[in-house]
């Protein structure tokens, strides 16, 4: 998680506020998407340009 990624912090709260509400299953979405969100920590060669890129997606 990016603490500059407005999608990774929006996850981590719905995340939260899933745990705090009992509803484990969105928890579990929620840490899915999180997984699947690129990894800000290096460049990778799956994202085009190797960054977050809204609406792209890495396997077609």
């Amino acid at each position: 998680m990016s603490a500059n990624c407005a999608e990774c912090a929006r996850l981590e709260r719905e995340k939260e506020e899933a745990r705090q509400a009992g509803d484990l299953s969105k928890v579990t979405d929620c840490a899915v998407l999180l997984k699947r969100h690129p990894d800000h920590s290096k460049r990778s060669a799956l994202w085009k340009g190797g960054g977050h890129e809204p609406g792209h997606v890495p396997f077609p």
